[in-house]
């Protein structure tokens, strides 16, 4: 099954937390990761998306460049702020339709409501990938190894109920293809000849 090589610990963006480019920043470069999941929370760990380390940089630098203090430029996902469902009493998370934006448009600043010290903030939901690839927990690996070799993704997130509980890279795919552990079972390492049939195009 995919859960049996999937990444169970995850640093995701919380949509309920107070998000600086300062502390998203400090996660690019304390994790050297890709990216990060977008939720709607950390207890309901709803999908929203994904964040991509690069454009977190690319902000960051745009701040910079302005001479905003990153440790106070809060970072916003308006088009997808919850709004309660009359019929189920859920949360659910809707992207509105905005321009496309430039870069420098999406970042604007003011004077806080007591009209003295100066607020900065950042939208990123231009910039959230939303179409990103999920399949459930207990999909079988032969799937799993379909969606990356057909669809040449890097990155597949496990999803059930629209709750993230895990993802698995194709680095991490492979690794347990070689080791012989997928399932849980040890096999005897692969032939050269195993090994090619077996092997992803990069």
């Amino acid at each position: 099954r995919a859960c049996d090589v999937m990444e169970r610990r995850l640093t995701v963006i919380s949509l309920t937390e107070e998000n600086t480019l300062h502390s998203l920043r400090s996660m690019v470069r304390r994790l050297h990761v890709g990216g990060f999941p977008l939720v709607t929370s950390r207890d309901k760990m709803l999908l929203v998306g994904y964040v991509h380390a690069g454009d977190i940089e690319q902000f960051a630098q745009a701040a910079e460049e302005q001479n905003w203090p990153l440790s106070s430029t809060r970072v916003t996902f308006s088009a997808f702020h919850p709004r309660k469902t009359s019929r189920h009493d859920e949360t659910s998370h809707v992207p509105c339709p905005c321009p496309d934006l430039q870069l420098g448009r999406r970042m604007s600043s003011g004077l806080s409501m007591d009209g003295t010290m100066p607020e900065f903030s950042v939208d990123m939901s231009k910039v959230v990938d939303d179409a990103v690839i999920q399949m459930v927990p207990d999909a079988p690996l032969e799937q799993l190894h379909n969606l990356f070799r057909q669809l040449g993704c890097r990155l597949v997130f496990l999803v059930c109920r629209g709750r993230l509980e895990g993802l698995v890279t194709k680095k991490q795919f492979l690794l347990a293809l070689q080791r012989g552990d997928i399932g849980g079972r040890a096999r005897a390492a692969p032939t050269p000849a195993q090994r090619k049939d077996t092997e992803l195009k990069t």
